[in-house]
């Protein structure tokens, strides 16, 4: 009983997005393509409407649908 209630308890638990495992948070996405930016790797325009886009994605669970 224990071991289903266990599985039950980890099916239940939140996905974490892609972006939360591929840089532990969306504050160090946000840093990581800022600093992209800064450097000018990432186009400024383009990396403030894309952290948006990630930001309204994250809040909506796009990717745990």
């Amino acid at each position: 009983m224990l071991a289903r209630v266990g599985r039950l308890e980890r099916t239940d638990a939140p996905v974490l997005s892609p972006f939360e495992r591929e840089y532990g948070s969306l504050e160090n996405l946000a840093l990581a393509w800022r600093a992209m930016m800064d450097a000018g790797t990432l186009d400024r325009r383009d990396g403030e409407v894309l952290l948006l886009l990630v930001g309204r994605w994250h809040k909506e669970h796009v990717w745990d649908s």
